[in-house]
Parts: structure tokens; C-alpha cells; sequence
């Protein structure tokens, strides 16, 4: 397994580390019932990671919550493939969405393990420079690009083109004018399309919990700041050579935070 750790506000880059001690007890797997998690509006789902929030590089500083678990709901994922819960402290978790999802005992495969086998986690910093095209491009879909100067953008745009298929797939759809954009520079479908390192594309930063009001006040009027407040803070990347969570079947798992209400979205990507 792999996880990656993000950090938007310090854009900072972790990662599981397993030559590193686990000196903060973060654990991949496990019965939740036996962390004595309880699960609201839905039967208990998978524990992917628990994580202690006094290690800075797994800190989300949601109020209250001193252990992160990071969990999926795999059976049921078949038709809604994305959960949104809410961690309302160390014990509960309440699931927002979907409410009427049915279990699936044949999905991701079938005689799926109820929970995975436990083991430490640890993390390391990985280097990571906004202003270095090397280090922007692999994260472009998580942070962005807008701190390369104009010669930094032309070495982004030949890693691109050397990395990926971005530009001949462009060249090949055509695309609507006034739609499509086809006639976008090679420097604007690296800014605004690149979305490495997601398997598809970078989620919405629309947060989806119907109970999410806005919670910013700027220039004596409150905007809707639920249209830009999912911030991707996780991303599991499966080893290759690793079939415990998917099977046969390639994927990403992506974890967001949304700024303003504190609720976890998981969504799934796959080749």
C-alpha cells in the first residue's frame, strides 16, 4: 500500500513510509469495532487507516478528533461509488451519503474480507518546491501550478508532453469551439486540464453534504464557499503487485475535507 499525505495551507507532501517506526501508532486496516468506532446511519464499513493526529504529517485539525479514521464502504460502492461521512469524535462516525445503498457481497470480488489485516503505518516528507516544474507537474491536480515562473511552465510543458498523452489525445478529440477550447495553448491544457496524479481527473471542490452552509464572511456578505471548499488531503495508490482492496481491478482510492462543514468525501478512480 501507499498513501499520500497532503497539506494545502503548508503545501506539504507525506508519504507512507515502510522503512520508518510507527512512532505515532498509525495503523492501515483493523477490526473498527475493536477501536471501539460506531458507525451512524449504516452498518460498520471498512477501516483503511486510523491515524493519530499528533503526528503533523496526518494532522487535518478537525476539532475534537484525535484519531483520523479513514474509512470506505466497498460492498455497497458497486452503484454509489462515493461516501461523504462526518467524524463527530474519536468513537462515532455518521455516514451522510448514500443512506439507501444496498450491499453488494459481490463487489469489488467476490468472499471479500470483512476488514483487512492490521499493521504500523509511518510517514516521511517528500520533497516538494511549487516554483520547480519536476515537482509541480506529479501533483498539478492536487496543488496546482500557478507558482512556476514562464521558464518553469516550458519545462512542465516538455515533461507533459514526454510523461503523458495529453497533447496528442487534445489533437486527436478535436473539440467544440467555444466549448471544447481546441485551440488552448500547450501551457493552458497543462494549467487548466493536467490532472496528475489522478487516474481520470481531479475531483470537484464542491462540497456535496446538503447540510454544508457557507462559513466566510468577506466584505460584510457571506459567499457560498461550499463551491470551492473540498481540499483533497489523501490519496491511496495500491502496489501494483497488491490486489487486497480491488482485486484485478487498478485504482485510486481519494480522500477530501471540506473546509467549512469538516465532512469526508471518498471517492474511487480506476484505469
Amino acid at each position: 500500500m501507499s498513501l499520500s499525505f497532503f497539506h494545502h495551507k503548508t503545501l506539504s507532501h507525506y508519504c507512507e513510509d515502510s522503512n520508518s517506526p510507527s512512532k505515532f501508532g498509525h495503523t492501515f486496516g483493523g477490526d473498527p469495532l475493536s477501536f471501539g468506532l460506531r458507525f451512524a446511519n449504516c452498518e460498520p464499513l471498512h477501516l483503511v487507516y486510523r491515524l493519530n493526529q499528533a503526528d503533523p504529517a496526518a494532522d487535518m485539525g478537525i476539532p475534537g478528533v484525535t484519531w483520523l479514521p479513514l474509512i470506505y464502504h466497498f460492498p455497497y460502492a458497486s452503484i454509489y461509488s462515493d461516501l461523504i461521512y462526518r467524524v463527530v469524535n474519536d468513537t462515532e462516525i455518521e455516514m451522510l451519503a448514500p443512506l439507501n445503498a444496498e450491499f453488494d457481497d459481490e463487489f469489488p470480488y467476490s468472499e471479500y474480507p470483512s476488514a483487512f489485516p492490521e499493521s504500523p503505518v509511518a510517514f516521511s516528507k517528500r520533497k516538494y518546491d511549487p516554483a520547480l516544474a519536476e515537482d509541480a507537474v506529479p501533483l498539478a491536480g492536487v496543488f496546482g501550478i500557478r507558482q512556476l515562473s514562464d521558464a518553469e511552465m516550458r519545462k512542465a510543458v516538455q515533461i507533459v508532453g514526454k510523461t503523458s498523452t495529453l497533447f496528442d489525445d487534445w489533437a486527436a478529440d478535436g473539440g467544440t469551439p467555444g466549448v471544447d477550447f481546441p485551440d488552448w495553448s500547450e501551457e493552458e491544457l497543462v494549467r487548466h486540464v493536467y490532472d496528475e496524479p489522478f487516474m481520470q481527473r481531479k475531483p470537484t471542490k464542491e462540497c456535496d453534504n446538503p447540510e454544508c452552509t457557507p462559513q466566510v464572511s468577506r466584505h460584510e456578505k457571506t459567499e457560498n464557499v461550499t463551491k470551492d471548499s473540498m481540499r483533497v488531503f489523501a490519496i491511496l495508490q495500491p502496489d501494483a503487485k497488491n490486489r487486497l482492496l480491488w482485486g484485478n481491478l487498478h485504482a485510486q482510492l481519494i480522500w477530501e475535507l471540506c473546509e467549512s462543514c469538516n465532512c469526508i468525501r471518498v471517492s474511487y478512480q480506476c484505469t
